[in-house]
């Protein structure tokens, strides 16, 4: 469960699947509820994947199944095992979660897998265990996940969600609560963020998305969320906002539209659900990216799926994201590729032909033709070779099949020159942190760097990682490298593995910095990133991170990670009319031969446990050979989209991030 937004470490890996709430208001109350005459029909059955359920009058009529999974064996501390619900934050969740379902799909037969414990806490293994339990010896036809963690690629859920989607079973879950207005970059979480699972964001009684329901776009821009609902719970006793409030409204829509197969007799996949459900949905005129297709409309998906074509009993429907191109928080610049990512639903396998109409058709670089195996993604790419600047261009993608009705989506963008020609690339290969995907957690920087003209593309795949690519570039800001993927370990999580540079690229950065490519490294300390990889590719500057942090202690207050600011600054074109910068991280060591610009007192203890003292490097600038450049700084919170927003303290990081940016690409004047 996902409901809470102050408890999150911005610009940190940390992976745990956790249960919470906002909590608006509570009052001690006895619940009334009315008499229920006979038991109604339970025709679908609905697994909620949660904190338990306290069985009362109303849940009674509807529990079937109920099992814990709070077990030693899947590394819970203490085990547990009731049903009933362990009341998380004080908070019946899983009870109301089940409740939502109930009364808005009143033939719901409820299967109750508990696997968050009193201490907000589930383990992946329980959850995978959980889900096992609800598919093979449950039959269920939904499942409900109103809980979330950081995506990882290694705690199994990725696969299992595939599993359940070839069943034949259709997963909701909550797209999280942590997007803090924008500030988390791309916060949806797992496992909503996979493309099998309808990911739920959640919306006020006026239709506006909450500043807290997690956002988009994810890897590759993929567009996540995928609908919206109420994420509103109110009732005698409590009322609740969140994200898991809304997953249970789009779990009751499935379920109705089960129902509804059943009662025409048709067959339904999870593809067709999903693809019904997301052609139907009320728009909202908000991005995508933000709210998914709209807010859910079940009464709409029932009359798309009695009017679409049948085979074989099965309604064929399909569905494209419908407008693609820039986001609002990007600029596009001639003669640089663009990935853009349309996703697919269909409710069987099925081949697509792809054509492409309109002025940007020259442009666009696409197969021409997809296999959706009820679920696909449409991989683009957008390079506007020109000299002149073009505004308002559009093209049309049109889907076609044998079978399907026509399904199209729109492509439209601006395309500007770049100033002065100036090319830089954000080098994400070696982090394995979602947050970071399209900019990310530096969306601030990436705004603030194209505002001033300067064009930008990211770089993901290691594959780009050579000398020919990096040259295309006149600056490279290389962040997060080698970021700790964690594992759980029991309750809490551990740094487990990192992505570390192999020789073919760090010849490639050795090439580009010795032929005069410029190069800003922005790390952190050894609880994020893991120092001893990062540091192989420091070598080929003679500079390393140490193993130590500034501040100490990391803690979060109102969701803001704690920073000090940095005021022992030099004069240079990077920091001037700098007073101070915000930093969170390690300390650097030079070999003498760069240049300084900041310090800061570390404080350690030494193997005889004494307290040690010294004031340490946490900037340094370097110039190689022909003109090349260098900065590099141990921490990522000056230029984070906290920082940059002034969360922090310092109001110069702006300045500073630019003043980089500048001297570090020759800018006039730098």
């Amino acid at each position: 469960m996902d409901d809470i937004i102050d408890d999150v470490v911005p610009n940190r890996g940390k992976a745990l699947l956790v249960i919470s709430m906002i909590i608006v208001s509570t009052t001690f109350a006895f619940l009334i509820l009315p008499r229920t005459f006979g038991p109604p029909e339970l025709t679908v059955r609905v697994a909620v994947i949660d904190s338990g359920i306290a069985v009362d009058s109303l849940l009674d009529l509807h529990t079937v199944s109920a099992k814990s999974f709070i077990t030693h064996e899947n590394g819970y501390v203490i085990s547990d095992n009731t049903t009933t619900d362990s009341r998380p934050l004080g908070s019946k969740h899983g009870t109301y979660v089940a409740r939502i379902v109930v009364q808005n799909a009143p033939n719901s037969a409820i299967i109750n897998a508990k696997v968050v414990n009193e201490n907000n806490k589930a383990t992946a293994l329980a959850i995978l265990a959980a889900i096992r339990w609800v598919v093979i010896e449950q039959d269920c036809d939904v499942i409900n996940l109103s809980l979330g963690g950081t995506p990882t690629d290694i705690d199994g859920l990725e696969e299992v969600v595939k599993w359940v989607f070839q069943k034949g079973i259709t997963i909701v879950a909550a797209s999280g609560n942590n997007a803090q207005g924008g500030l988390t970059g791309s916060s949806v979480e797992s496992p909503a963020v996979y493309p099998e699972v309808i990911a739920v964001a959640a919306v006020d009684e006026q239709e506006i998305p909450y500043d807290f329901s997690g956002i988009g776009p994810i890897v590759n821009r993929s567009i996540k969320p995928d609908i919206s609902a109420s994420g509103y719970y109110s009732d005698a006793t409590v009322n609740l906002l969140g994200t898991s409030f809304a997953a249970p409204v789009v779990t009751a829509g499935v379920a109705e539209l089960i129902q509804y197969c059943k009662e025409n007799e048709w067959t339904w996949t999870p593809g067709m659900i999903k693809a019904t459900l997301l052609s139907s949905a009320k728009y909202l005129g908000y991005p995508p990216w933000k709210i998914g297709a709209g807010l859910l409309d079940v009464a709409s998906a029932k009359r798309y799926l009695e009017s679409t074509e049948k085979k074989n009993g099965l309604p064929l429907m399909a569905w494209i994201t419908p407008n693609l191109g820039i986001f609002d928080f990007e600029r596009w610049f001639l003669n640089t590729s663009i990935p853009i990512r349309a996703s697919i639903f269909a409710s069987s396998n099925e081949s697509f032909y792809v054509r492409i109409t309109g002025i940007a058709r020259p442009w666009i670089i696409s197969p021409e033709e997809i296999y959706v195996n009820q679920s696909a993604e449409l991989a683009l790419i957008i390079n506007v070779r020109s000299s002149i600047a073009w505004v308002n261009v559009q093209a049309q993608i049109t889907l076609q099949s044998e079978d399907y009705h026509t399904i199209w989506s729109k492509v439209s963008f601006d395309a500007t020159p770049s100033l002065y020609d100036i090319k830089i690339a954000f080098d994400f290969t070696h982090t394995p942190w979602w947050m970071d995907s399209i900019f990310g957690q530096f969306r601030e920087f990436y705004s603030g760097v194209s505002r001033q003209g300067l064009a930008i593309e990211e770089i993901r795949n290691r594959r780009e990682i050579t000398f020919e690519k990096l040259r295309e570039f006149d600056a490279i800001i290389i962040l997060d490298p080698c970021g700790w993927e964690f594992i759980e370990v029991g309750e809490t999580s551990e740094p487990f593995s990192s992505i570390r540079y192999n020789q073919a690229e760090l010849d490639a950065y050795r090439t580009y910095w010795e032929k005069g490519g410029n190069i800003m490294v922005a790390g952190g300390s050894n609880s994020s990133i893991d120092v001893a990889g990062a540091n192989e590719l420091l070598a080929i500057f003679n500079i390393s991170f140490n193993y130590d942090s500034v501040p100490l202690t990391t803690f979060v207050v109102n969701g803001v990670a704690n920073a000090i600011s940095i005021i022992n600054i030099l004069n240079h074109p990077v920091t001037e009319r700098i007073t101070s910068f915000d930093y969170n991280g390690a300390s650097i060591e030079t070999n003498g031969n760069q240049t300084v610009l900041a310090r800061e007192v570390f404080t350690w203890i030494d193997e005889d446990g004494v307290i040690r003292t010294a004031l340490k490097p946490v900037l340094v600038v370097d110039e190689g050979r022909i003109s090349a450049r260098l900065i590099v700084t141990g921490s990522n919170f000056f230029i984070d989209n906290w920082g940059l927003d002034g969360k922090y303290g310092s109001q110069d990081n702006s300045r500073m991030m630019l003043q980089c940016i500048y001297w570090l690409t020759h800018m006039p004047g730098f």
